[in-house]
């Protein structure tokens, strides 16, 4: 008997891990944009959303569509695209702390300066992960190629491509 040709929603790191799992297990595992499968599911009149009935519209849609498989990442690009989301909510973190900061400032000062080294934490952990950002791509080949090519876009700096 074949092996099942599998279909996920790219559903960020939700279904990575088992897409990465059965495609180790040679099986074609497609990762589908969770935009063709709600089309898809308008096309047959599906209106109700329960596991259930994701589950038969995501087969039948790939019976159908025979969507193509997935390609993981290498494994430098996964850890530059781990980086990144470590990163961003690092950012996010200290948008946080610092909004927190700026609403304590008048009050405790036992309590501010909890939260002035949590952000001076924050801030050291960000550069950290700049500067593994930075020594990932320098040492790989096809991301310093990619990210070059992407920087010699007008108005493309170096996060910009970091990001793409």
């Amino acid at each position: 008997m074949p092996n099942p040709h599998l279909c996920l929603e790219a559903t960020g790191v939700y279904g990575q891990e088992l897409a990465y799992f059965m495609h180790m297990q040679s099986h074609k595992v497609s990762v589908v944009n969770p935009a063709r499968i709600k089309a898809y599911a308008a096309s047959e009149g599906i209106r109700n959303k329960t596991d259930k009935v994701d589950a038969g519209v995501i087969a039948r849609f790939c019976k159908a569509q025979d969507p193509k498989a997935w390609i993981p990442p290498s494994y430098n690009k996964h850890e530059l695209q781990s980086l990144y989301s470590c990163l961003q909510a690092l950012q996010d973190d200290l948008i946080r702390v610092s909004n927190r900061l700026e609403g304590c400032l008048s009050k405790s000062e036992s309590i501010s300066k909890i939260w002035q080294d949590y952000r001076k934490d924050l801030e050291a952990r960000i550069v950290i992960v700049e500067q593994q950002i930075q020594t990932l791509i320098s040492h790989d080949t096809e991301l310093r190629a990619q990210t070059e090519l992407l920087q010699s876009v007008p108005g493309v700096g170096y996060k910009t491509a970091v990001a793409i």
